[in-house]
């Protein structure tokens, strides 16, 4: 079958502990890597002020804490013993942020033998491919910044994306507009087509003279109404947002306010990492992730060359965070708060028994929910949770076939619509127990949406690519592989596998009735502290490296302070 093709603009361990080195060389944070690509926003740009300007006060690097106000205590002292249960970004970048404003009594507990969670890289032969966590964009300054410190390289994606389509016009369309570089056509077309969306001009030829225009100030716009819903410029996750606004899906927000000329973008954008459709993710998810910062143009798409896994596990070095590896933890009990007595976090393993003055549980809910005593608002709140399947497979290429050898990113938009398989994993009380349905949802179509070339993003010696799909989790390996090859040898692509990686539980998210009739989110935020526990990753603000370290930063900057 032929298709068109077009142009769319570690740490070494000994044993199972690791005391990081409170001696060895300190960072520099006055100094960044000329490995980042530093994104230029302008002076008086508003949002995430504290990654954007991150030696600014509450920024990044701001390692002052406010003073408590009047009848406030802290959550907290310098003094306290804090155990974090979970080593991926969202457990080691909240073991650093403390860190850095003084709180140095950090046990961090890790079931598996290393740190990153789904930032997880493959080696071959040397060099890093990304099993899940893998891009830079706008949004991500913060991460840049820490990537910055450790030395890392930033390598920027500068071809522009290639996407594919069984009903693009004629071949003879497709190189002209591939020679043009009139990408945004088929962006268009499939996305309008997609969703059902009307096409208001006459012909191709009349959209490509106006797309441009038109998309800038949809983008204009747009910045201007995410501000107007989510009532934030600090922050992705908004504390007090307009709920109406938020009552619907992001298509449906996005039409209300006129904004289609986005959709396409938004399309591949949001679909591409995984997320699902525009006109079934809640609101709420669709402008998180589609924070001012990412839409702007200032942030550059890239990946880190040494793989994002990287930086989770040098991020503790020098910090003499006291990091546990293969823990499995037993029971955790948390003592109820009385001003009169001291209260204390048990942790209890198969090899250890500590005690501790704050729990940051930052292992995956709700399956985390079992080795805790969880109140009846934990369960209601972290009890269950809806999932896609992430599957990340890693070939070796030996023919680009239809695609031209320096091609670093190709997506399928035809079938990128479809990629919404659901499940939902709930924990049992009575067992004790997690285990996850498959719902409705179920597409029935498991190939591939992306094809990543690493080797020619990082500019590797070994000719390695990348590929992602949404499958259903009854799915075998062998099908899902089947079907990759496949549909790589539609265009001609030769490769062989090499690994595959499969992730069941990747974006833990909330239904629309959840989030806005049930106030969820926001329960789960105002819920922070309760029984001496903070809750962290991205079950309580969104499937993005970004996001768990941005709730984080709002975390210690809003609860965090000095007593008087």
């Amino acid at each position: 079958m032929f298709r068109s093709v077009f142009l769319v603009l570690g740490v070494v361990v000994t044993g199972l502990r690791r005391k990081s080195n409170k001696h060895s060389s300190a960072i520099d944070h006055s100094l960044n890597s000329t490995g980042i690509v530093e994104n230029k926003f302008p002076s008086n740009w508003p949002y995430l002020g504290h990654c954007v300007r991150p030696h600014g006060e509450g920024g990044l690097y701001d390692k002052t804490v406010r003073q408590c106000k009047s009848r406030e205590s802290p959550p907290f002292t310098r003094d306290s013993r804090i155990a974090i249960v979970g080593g991926g970004p969202g457990g080691v970048s909240m073991a650093r942020l403390l860190h850095d404003r003084g709180y140095t009594k950090i046990t961090l507990f890790e079931k598996s033998d290393r740190l990153g969670g789904k930032s997880q890289n493959y080696n071959y032969k040397g060099e890093n491919h990304d099993l899940g966590t893998c891009y830079l964009a706008g949004k991500y300054e913060c991460i840049e910044a820490w990537a910055g410190d450790l030395g890392l390289t930033e390598k920027v994606i500068n071809v522009p994306r290639y996407v594919s389509s069984p009903t693009t016009p004629s071949q003879k369309n497709a190189n002209q507009m591939l020679t043009n570089h009139n990408f945004d056509v088929l962006e268009w077309w499939m996305a309008m087509k997609s969703y059902g969306l009307q096409v208001k001009v006459n012909n191709v030829a009349e959209y490509v003279e106006s797309f441009g225009a038109n998309f800038k100030m949809a983008g204009q716009k747009y910045i201007q109404e995410w501000g107007k819903t989510m009532r934030t410029t600090e922050y992705m996750f908004p504390t007090n947002p307009d709920f109406k606004a938020l009552n619907q899906t992001f298509l449906s927000w996005l039409q209300e306010r006129d904004l289609t000329a986005l959709v396409p973008r938004l399309h591949v954008s949001t679909g591409g990492q995984g997320y699902g459709r525009l006109d079934s993710m809640p609101a709420l998810y669709g402008l998180m992730w589609n924070h001012p910062n990412l839409l702007s143009g200032f942030g550059q798409h890239s990946m880190i060359k040494e793989g994002y896994q990287t930086i989770w596990d040098h991020l503790l070095d020098g910090t003499g965070v006291d990091i546990r590896f293969q823990q499995s933890i037993t029971k955790i009990t948390r003592g109820s708060w009385r001003p009169s007595r001291r209260n204390i976090q048990n942790v209890k393993t198969t090899t250890s028994d500590d005690d501790f003055d704050f729990l940051v549980m930052a292992a995956p809910m709700p399956d985390a929910l079992a080795m805790m005593d969880y109140t009846d608002e934990d369960l209601d709140l972290f009890g269950s949770f809806y999932h896609h399947e992430l599957v990340a497979t890693i070939l070796k290429e030996s023919s680009s076939g239809d695609l031209p050898r320096n091609y670093e990113l190709f997506t399928w938009a035809d079938t990128l619509n479809v990629q919404t398989d659901i499940s939902r994993r709930t924990f049992n009380s009575r067992t004790d127990s997690a285990s996850s349905k498959m719902t409705s949802q179920i597409d029935g179509e498991d190939g591939p949406m992306t094809i990543r070339q690493t080797a020619n993003i990082k500019g590797f010696k070994q000719n390695v690519i990348g590929t992602l799909q949404i499958s259903n989790t009854a799915t075998t390996d062998d099908r899902l592989k089947e079907l990759v090859l496949d549909s790589l040898g539609d265009y001609g692509i030769k490769a062989s596998v090499l690994y595959q990686k499969r992730w069941p539980e990747y974006m833990p998210h909330l239904s629309l009735e959840e989030i806005v009739k049930d106030r969820k989110p926001w329960r789960m935020w105002a819920h922070q502290g309760n029984k001496r526990t903070w809750f962290v990753g991205s079950y309580v603000s969104f499937e993005s490296a970004a996001d768990v370290l941005d709730y984080n930063i709002q975390l210690v900057n809003t609860n965090l302070c000095e007593p008087n």
